[in-house]
């Protein structure tokens, strides 16, 4: 199935135009100062102060982060391939039920590169992502050499034309046989995007899509105006392959800790490939443009990306100096199980062995979760609350839940919040209104004269 987001029909857009510039007058948007006591809003549960003053445990966060195949004890999880343009043609994919994808050459070679950091490699087997993973493939139709002078024309002309696509590969070991290790391996593709020529070059946003690549349109507004105001923008064209990957999980009533577990292992595992592949990706953008290490860096986060924002964060601290999440939450595990989006993502499935768990049931799964998912935004967001936050937030959220953002919120400290009284669609309708303010509060909030160290220095 492929997941690309359609046009919007013409009476959509009839719809959607003035809403959206509705939903930008300062009375639809309740502006809350960092620090300040939070105020309930519809479609909330969790009391601002839940859980608040709770201890930040390094050392979890530190120990979670799982190796990866032929990276053992190095810093950077995987390796980095160029990917040939343009843009529009690779399309997102999600991979049905039965499709397993068949490793090509390109594969190989990636794999070939991460078997050198493999001590005594030798015969190794892998697996390309398999159901319910989320890739990118080129267009069936032919799209001919892309450096001939009408396909060189054709990018120079396309004002969303990346200056440069590139994917990460890492391999993850699960077993062996014979004494061969297997491997599965997963892909995560980016693009950069160098600033609008002629103004000043102002610093880095990784910007981190939702689920699949969304909003596309929304993701491309935002990129032109930060490219406008001077930023290069590292584009996460959607979360790493296997992030969506189909899992079942048998929940035994009487052994929640075993189910909250094992839960905990797949979302560290997935959360952290995230924050792998921007590691690297921000790494092979230094090496593209040099002079991007002594300028600011700022992540960026939509809806799904949002949510993993704390831990890419989590990952290299020192380098990033300011966060924008538009639309996250905290709590990987109760978002799936409440989320009316849920069925449309199709990732986690929770089998019960004693058929529809009763909320106490449920709660205890969520608790034993927490205890083992270190990656989770709810252990790694406190990092963020020495530095500048702004949180857009839809009041009504039910895509992701409003109550998981405002926990989120809590645990980064309670920084400067712009709410709308939305649900989860119409806040990044909205957001096109609010770039101009969102540029204006980075350059508020973030001096381009005091950039945090660079990564690896």
């Amino acid at each position: 199935m492929t997941c690309t987001s359609p046009s919007q029909p013409r009476f959509l857009r009839r719809v959607l135009g003035p809403l959206a510039i509705l939903l930008a007058l300062p009375g639809c948007m309740v502006v809350q100062s960092g620090s300040l006591s939070s105020a309930m809003v519809s479609g909330g549960g969790a009391r601002a102060d839940e859980g608040a003053g709770e201890s930040l445990d390094l050392d979890a966060i530190n120990e979670a982060w799982p190796e990866r195949w032929g990276r053992r004890g190095e810093r950077i999880k995987g390796v980095i391939e160029p990917v040939e343009g343009p843009l529009e043609d690779w399309v997102g994919v999600r991979l049905g039920e039965h499709h397993q994808l068949r490793a090509a050459e390109e594969e190989r070679v990636a794999m070939a590169r991460l078997a050198l950091g493999e001590p005594d490699a030798g015969l190794y087997r892998y697996r390309a992502e398999g159901p319910g993973s989320y890739v990118f493939v080129r267009k069936f139709t032919d799209p001919g050499d892309p450096r001939s002078p009408e396909a060189l024309e054709r990018r120079k002309n396309n004002p969303d034309e990346p200056a440069a696509m590139f994917r990460f590969v890492s391999g993850q070991r699960t077993g062996e046989q014979g004494g061969v290790p297997h491997i599965e391996i997963q892909r995560t593709w980016f693009a950069l995007y160098d600033p609008a020529p002629g103004g000043e070059a102002q610093g880095t946003m990784v910007l981190l899509p939702g689920m699949f690549g969304t909003p596309d349109a929304i993701i491309h507004s935002t990129i032109r105006r930060f490219r406008g105001a001077g930023w290069t923008v590292i584009r996460m064209l959607s979360h790493p392959g296997r992030f969506t990957q189909r899992a079942t999980f048998e929940v035994d009533p009487s052994n929640l800790d075993m189910a909250g577990a094992g839960i905990a292992r797949v979302f560290n595992q997935r959360t952290a490939e995230v924050a792998y592949s921007v590691e690297a990706a921000v790494e092979y953008a230094h090496t593209l443009r040099p002079a991007l290490k002594g300028q600011r860096h700022v992540l960026l986060g939509m809806s799904g990306g949002a949510m993993a924002l704390p831990t890419v964060h989590a990952r290299n601290p020192e380098l990033y100096d300011a966060a924008i999440l538009v639309a996250g939450g905290a709590n990987f595990l109760r978002i799936n199980m409440d989320s009316n989006y849920a069925s449309w993502i199709d990732s986690i499935e929770l089998d019960w062995t004693e058929g529809n768990a009763p909320r106490a049931d449920v709660e205890g799964l969520i608790e034993s979760y927490l205890a083992h998912a270190s990656l989770d935004a709810e252990s790694t967001a406190p990092l963020l609350e020495s530095k500048p936050v702004l949180m857009l937030h839809a009041a009504r959220d039910k895509a992701v839940p409003a109550r998981t953002g405002e926990r989120l919120w809590t645990l980064m400290g309670e920084p400067e919040r712009w709410i709308f009284p939305v649900g989860h669609e119409l806040i990044f309708v909205a957001l096109p209104m609010q770039l101009e303010r969102m540029v204006r509060w980075l350059d508020e909030n973030v001096p381009a004269e005091n950039p945090q160290e660079g990564l690896g220095s």
